[in-house]
This record gives structure tokens, C-alpha cells and sequence, in this order.
């Protein structure tokens, strides 16, 4: 089997000479990871990440929301939900700093993020009064594009094409009409 990064992801290819087998429930590597698991589902913050891990650049309004994979964002059949995440910012759109600091044609400050975790991917929308609660009052261009830099894993000064590594963030997704918006999230870092 062969490793390789396809658009951001690792991507696992079988070869012809490769093989598989599985292993008994009884294995000590199956057993271990089951106790892993079951370790981390009973804790307080429930199914995140196993390498995500505080400080965040991120703080929530909403300590009492329950955590939740991206998974189970995409697959409830509740709507006006609102839940947890413990995320990666992939990709900001715009992308250009002087784009998404500028009101849009409603008079809202909006962009939009591509959010990831292990499990899933999505896009979710961050406009309005939690753009404003998100980055804070400083509506410097210089700021504003620091801060999504800091999100997106790149230093200051970096190009979008170098190899990035973004950091875990907490964030609060809600469901409304079938869109994902960012709500109740602060960038703290």
C-alpha cells in the first residue's frame, strides 16, 4: 500500500501485490483501540478527535451545547439544531482578505468556511453579527487577514500554495434551512 496527499487528504492506494486480512475481535490492537474509543465516548466532551486537544484559537458561547462530529451534523433529522464541533478550517471563501472585511450587498459581512474532522467535510456559513462576534470589532484588513492565516495554518507571510497545517478550533454549527452556520464562536488566538 502506497500513501499520498490528494487535494489536502492522505489517500491510501492498494497496489496489486497488496493483501488484507482481519483481525479476530479478540486481537490485543483490536481490544486496545476499543478501549480507546469507549475511554473517549465516556468523557465530558464525548467523540472528538483523539489528536485535537485544548488551547484552541477558538472560544464558545454555548457550554452546554453537547459535542458532535461533522458526521452527525450531516446525518441529523433534527432541524434548528445546534452542536459542538471540534474542527480544521480547510479553505475561506473569499479568499482574499479585502473581500470577505467589506460588507456584501445585504450590508452583512459574510464568507464562508470549508470545515473538516475526521469524519466529514462541509461548508458552513459565517456572516452578520457572528462575523462580528467571530473576528471581534477590528475590521483592519492586516488583522482580519492574520487571523484567517492563524485559522488556515499558515504563518504571516506565507503563500497559499505552501504546505499548511491548521489547527483544531472549536465551534458551534447550527442547522437552519438546510444551510450550516458558524454561531456563538469567538477567535481568541
Amino acid at each position: 500500500m502506497t500513501c499520498e496527499v490528494h487535494f489536502g487528504l492522505w489517500k491510501g492506494l492498494l497496489l496489486s501485490s497488496s493483501r488484507f486480512r482481519f483481525l479476530p475481535d479478540n486481537d490485543n490492537t483490536v481490544l486496545d483501540c476499543i478501549r480507546k474509543f469507549n475511554f473517549r465516548v465516556a468523557e465530558e466532551e464525548g467523540r472528538l478527535p483523539l489528536w485535537s486537544s485544548p488551547p484552541y484559537l477558538t472560544v464558545v458561547d454555548y457550554e452546554n451545547v453537547p459535542f458532535a462530529t461533522l458526521m452527525d451534523v450531516l446525518t441529523k433529522p433534527e432541524v434548528d439544531v445546534t452542536v459542538k464541533c471540534i474542527v480544521r478550517v480547510l479553505a475561506v471563501s473569499p479568499p482574499q482578505a479585502k473581500d470577505f472585511c467589506m460588507p456584501s450587498e445585504s450590508g452583512q459581512y459574510r464568507m464562508r468556511l470549508t470545515l473538516e474532522d475526521p469524519t466529514a467535510r462541509i461548508h458552513a456559513t459565517l456572516s452578520g453579527d457572528n462575523w462580528v462576534k467571530f473576528f471581534g470589532d477590528s475590521f483592519s484588513i492586516e488583522v482580519l487577514k492574520s487571523k484567517v492565516n492563524k485559522l488556515l495554518g499558515m504563518l504571516d507571510g506565507e503563500d497559499s500554495c505552501s504546505v499548511r497545517n491548521p489547527p483544531w478550533i472549536q465551534c458551534c454549527i447550527s442547522l437552519n434551512s438546510g444551510e450550516y452556520r458558524i454561531c456563538g464562536t469567538r477567535f481568541v488566538g
